[in-house]
């Protein structure tokens, strides 16, 4: 079997997207993950120009944390800025859950995307790779058969 990162988190829509920055002036755009490392875009109000985005994650429920920082990538309209982040893990074991959220800092004021206090959350889980018809097919091994939370769409095996 093959370990595979599992996201536990809905992201906005467009629509949602540009509510919410206008609303709490951050928010996580999108997130990718492939093998140990995570990406992701972050988009924040454009309330002047000196800015500073952080990721701040853990492994080990906040106990540890450890900090990345946004780098700034576009202006989508004069109101956003985009950011982007990379969040290298140094291993992968079963059950291993990564959380994260993000803090923006402008103008001497802070703001927090934290997934409405949940923060974002990965989770490490078994893929068991069956050989048949000429090509490997992967299966889902976790403990629930369903999760609401996982889009499967999104799915990376490695």
């Amino acid at each position: 079997s093959e370990l595979q990162l599992q996201k536990y988190f809905w992201l906005p829509t467009e629509n949602e997207l540009r509510w919410l920055v206008g609303e709490q002036c951050v928010h996580l755009e999108s997130v990718r993950w492939f093998g140990r490392v995570i990406t992701g875009v972050v988009r924040v109000k454009n309330l002047g120009y000196e800015k500073k985005i952080e990721i701040l994650y853990t492994f080990d429920d906040w106990t540890t944390s450890y900090t990345v920082k946004g780098a700034y990538t576009e202006s989508p309209s004069p109101q956003e800025d985009r950011f982007s982040f990379c969040i290298f893990l140094p291993f992968l074991k079963l059950d291993l859950c990564i959380y994260f959220c993000i803090k923006y800092e402008c103008g001497g004021m802070v703001y927090w995307d934290s997934n409405c206090g949940g923060n974002y959350k990965f989770a490490c889980h078994a893929v068991a790779i069956v050989e048949g018809n000429g090509g490997g097919e992967r299966t889902n091994c976790s403990n629930s058969s369903f999760n609401p939370f996982f889009d499967s769409d999104c799915s990376i095996f490695f």
